[in-house]
């Protein structure tokens, strides 16, 4: 079968390069674990010290990642009964505000903008550090 002889001698051929530039091969299997070990070793530093780096050949991105959302607690302590039965008809009082409606609600003046203020928050959700080669 000529697609089976075409096959070996193909796997034949790619083996012998193989065996013949080993030494090459190990060369760079090594140099990849040592760039990403270096690689591993700079995004702890970035995270670490949670600045960003560059120079001519890479950067590092330092990034933090929050959710935004409106404090249930926070708006039930705050608003006025108004603003609290508009949310709720609204549909915007699940396990926690709907943000859409609730913004849709301050662009209609029925929630007022001091409410809105009072009851944002930012939660934290993570860090990641982003590095790119420039070569």
């Amino acid at each position: 079968m000529q697609e089976l002889e075409n096959y070996s001698k193909k796997i034949t051929e790619l083996n012998l390069f193989k065996k013949m530039h080993a030494p090459i091969f190990r060369k760079l299997e090594k140099l990849e674990a040592e760039a990403e070990q270096a690689k591993q070793e700079l995004k702890e530093k970035i995270k670490q010290t949670k600045t960003s780096a560059e120079n001519e050949i890479a950067k590092a991105t330092y990034v933090e990642r929050y959710s935004q959302y409106y404090d249930w607690e926070e708006f039930d302590k705050v608003a006025k009964p108004k603003e609290k039965e508009s949310l709720k008809n609204a549909g915007g009082i699940k396990t926690e505000i709907d943000k859409k409606v609730f913004e849709v609600l301050v662009d209609e003046e029925i929630i007022s903008k001091e409410t809105k203020q009072k009851v944002f928050k930012e939660k934290f959700l993570n860090s990641s550090v982003i590095i790119k080669d420039k070569l």
